[in-house]
């Protein structure tokens, strides 16, 4: 009889296979009998792979059941059930249940599976920027608590990666094979060209941005389409589907990847978004003062020192409040609330 061992996975996975799809013959089911009494590692195995596919597929499986039709299948006749050792037995209830999902376990948990083309996720962490290069030569710049996600190899036809956060692209030109980014409520496509997405699935407002060549914005499943000229802006919200689109120096909105914090007279609210996740704080705005703008240039300066510049152009203040320490051992992010300073005349210029 051929022996089968740990050291030969797929080799077992295929016994496996024939067993669950029934072409298993008498001979083989014996090795798989044998295999399982064999030792303490092989019936860890399979405990472990059960418990993936329990989860992932079975919820519900009644392993009783599962069972008494593998001894049927194994040899259908009464008499054998006595001649069971035990532990072979006990084996045979925590491994019946996922040997159907074996195939699916031995190609499923490398990497997400062959059909979905080995995808790879890279985040960037709060505080800090990553820079990567997409399969086809593609440029990405990933900003702080950003991911993405790529397949290891483009289909064909197609190159899509899926974004929650923000990212600068510098794609490589492919007319033949259009450049595909997925958020949550849009798309943007392209063949070969420079821009930008805000897309944090926390924010209220998301931003395409193009600073070279052509992209299209799709919402909506397709229902509604927006081509960008260069140094044009699209504006999202996310809560009622709204859209704006501006002109603009598209350089502020991607110059974080080169170090710069650039406003040109924006809002409050989204000056607050950018910092929150540059400086990897909670800001809160109170009072009707999200509407002030401003126009300022930072590189390289903590984020006290830019609300103390940004005060000194409005009236406002604010009040920061220290990491609460909690229960599950982590701190809370830092927080910052500005409010309208006290009898002092608002200006929205």
């Amino acid at each position: 009889m051929e022996h089968y061992s740990m050291s030969e996975p797929e080799s077992v996975d295929m016994l496996i296979a024939r067993f669950l799809g029934g072409t298993a013959t008498s001979d083989e089911c014996r090795q798989l009998e044998n295999w399982l009494a064999e030792n303490d590692e092989n019936l860890r195995y399979f405990k472990e792979s059960k418990a993936l596919w329990d989860s992932a597929l079975h919820p519900n499986l009644d392993v009783e059941k599962s069972f008494d039709a593998a001894l049927k299948q194994i040899n259908p006749k009464p008499a054998r059930r006595k001649i069971l050792p035990l532990l072979q037995r006990i084996a045979a209830v925590l491994f019946i249940p996922l040997l159907l999902g074996s195939m699916f376990l031995l190609f499923q948990t490398r990497q997400h599976s062959e059909s979905a083309n080995n995808w790879i996720q890279t985040t960037s962490a709060f505080g800090a920027m990553s820079q990567l290069q997409l399969p086809d030569g593609s440029k990405v710049w990933l900003n702080a608590g950003s991911t993405i996600s790529y397949p290891e190899k483009f289909d064909a036809g197609e190159r899509i990666v899926k974004l929650n956060g923000e990212a600068y692209f510098e794609v490589s030109a492919d007319v033949k094979k259009p450049f595909t980014v997925q958020t949550r409520h849009f798309d943007v496509t392209a063949t070969g060209t420079r821009f930008n997405v805000m897309a944090y699935k926390e924010l209220a407002t998301n931003f395409v941005t193009l600073a070279e060549g052509k992209v299209t914005v799709s919402t909506a499943r397709g229902k509604s389409e927006y081509p960008l000229k260069p140094n044009q802006n699209l504006r999202f919200d996310v809560l009622n589907g709204h859209t704006s689109l501006e002109e603009t120096d598209a350089y502020k909105f991607f110059a974080w990847k080169d170090g710069k914090i650039i406003f040109r007279n924006d809002r409050l609210s989204d000056i607050a978004n950018r910092l929150s996740y540059q400086y990897n704080a909670e800001i809160e705005i109170a009072g009707d003062i999200k509407d002030l703008r401003f126009r300022a240039t930072f590189e390289n300066e903590t984020l006290s020192e830019v609300l103390a510049l940004l005060k000194l152009a409005s009236p406002f203040v604010y009040e920061e409040q220290a990491p609460q320490y909690q229960d599950d051992g982590t701190f809370t992010k830092r927080k910052i609330i500005i409010k309208p300073a006290s009898n002092q005349k608002q200006n929205k210029r």
